[in-house]
């Protein structure tokens, strides 16, 4: 018989644990990079859900944050390419390819890696790239 007693999963839960808390550092890191020195604005990162339950980007609001940046980033910007055309259920691929268009739209009036403004002081911008992470957690 094997002992697994205890000690494995603490080890594995503290293993994910720092795998976590360095991931969100990266993450962190990233934003700050992005915010160029405007502390007042909050960086909203949706999945393609968020996406797909209201795809109209321009009436966003939090009432936690006056002003924000809505973020894609190359995940979701995958994710919507894949299934602009090419999901079994035809709601999710009008959605979107409806979301990329209007995408696309932002792209025309400048560039999302820089940041392009939506309704009022809001903008939405795009990460070019993952994150970079130093995934060494010993």
């Amino acid at each position: 018989m094997i002992d697994q007693s205890g000690y494995a999963r603490y080890c594995r839960l503290e293993l994910h644990s720092r795998l976590a808390d360095k991931t969100l550092d990266a993450v962190a890191d990233t934003i700050r990079e992005r915010a160029e020195g405007d502390s007042d604005i909050v960086f909203v990162v949706p999945d393609t859900n968020a996406l797909y339950a209201n795809s109209a980007l321009e009436s966003w609001r939090f009432r936690e944050a006056e002003r924000f940046a809505l973020v894609l980033t190359p995940a979701v910007m995958r994710e919507l390419d894949e299934r602009k055309g090419h999901h079994p259920n035809p709601a999710v691929s009008e959605k979107a390819a409806k979301l990329i268009r209007m995408i696309s739209e932002c792209r025309r009036r400048g560039r999302l890696v820089d940041g392009v403004a939506l309704a009022g002081r809001n903008r939405i911008q795009a990460w070019p790239m993952e994150p970079k992470m130093v995934l060494d957690i010993h």
